[in-house]
């Protein structure tokens, strides 16, 4: 496969329009000031600052890991770069691959860079991070490559800069504010409208509930840290075995798939 040098070209035309520098510049400023007044406002210990990064990261990282991806193929098929980039060989699979993996060292280095920063400041302020905050910074990782997924899968998948907007937009409304309420309208229909089947909700619908990106984050945060982050994006409690391992397959699961089924499109299309 030759879809290294296409995720090279992706990274350096990245950092060529400063969409990198804007992201580190970002992140290092937001996640510093998480840092700060994670511990003066919130609790004067390394939790606070646990609670106030994964509220923020919840809302904020999938705004720029679907900016990044949202337009990644669409606009290339729009402007016929497309055509010369498959003219060279590279399949599209290639492409596929390699834009997802240079956009993805968009997103990671400045996201670790900011989650660094308000370690070091709360570190600072109060005392050293746990060894707890290591893996909650991989599972952040996962989240905001998880939208990623959900982007670029959206931009293959789709035929115009338009409809790529309209669903980047919906994915963000959908994964992050109304998956939960989803699942909990999905039974109302299955049970006819009774409403004891939503005060108790079937094993089912209760993994399901934590099968979304954010929930499945938030689950992984409020495991690693005791800040409750978990009860404010689900009703229900998971199964026993679901553990912070599982919540991390749930991410993958996320990049793998909706970069298959966008990819799946994209292979039918005519170009």
């Amino acid at each position: 496969m030759n879809w290294r040098g296409l995720a090279r070209k992706n990274f350096r035309d990245a950092i060529r329009s400063r969409t990198v520098a804007v992201l580190l510049v970002g992140f290092l400023l937001l996640y510093l000031a998480i840092g700060y007044a994670g511990v003066r406002l919130v609790a004067a210990e390394f939790d606070g600052v646990v609670s106030l990064v994964g509220l923020t990261t919840v809302f904020l990282v999938p705004i720029a890991s679907l900016g990044v991806g949202y337009k990644s193929i669409v606009d290339a098929r729009s402007s016929g770069s497309i055509a010369l980039a498959l003219s060279l060989p590279h399949s599209r699979l290639d492409l596929a691959v390699g834009t997802f993996v240079g956009r993805a060292g968009v997103i990671v280095a400045p996201l670790v860079a900011g989650l660094l920063g308000a370690a070091v400041v709360a570190s600072v302020l109060t005392e050293p991070p746990p060894a707890a905050y290591l893996p909650m910074v991989l599972v952040t990782v996962l989240y905001g490559l998880a939208f990623l997924g959900i982007g670029v899968g959206l931009s293959l998948g789709v035929t115009t800069s338009r409809r790529a907007t309209v669903a980047a937009f919906g994915a963000y409304v959908l994964f992050t504010t109304l998956y939960d309420q989803l699942i909990e309208a999905i039974v109302l229909i299955l049970f006819r409208f009774d409403g004891s089947a939503v005060a108790r909700l079937p094993d089912w619908a209760r993994l399901a509930q934590h099968l979304g990106p954010a929930q499945a984050y938030a689950y992984a945060v409020s495991e690693l840290f005791p800040i409750g982050l978990a009860e404010e994006f689900t009703t229900s409690a998971p199964p026993e075995w679901f553990s912070v391992p599982v919540a991390a397959l749930v991410l993958l699961g996320w990049i793998g798939g909706s970069l298959a089924i966008g990819y799946r499109r994209f292979r039918r299309a005519e170009l």
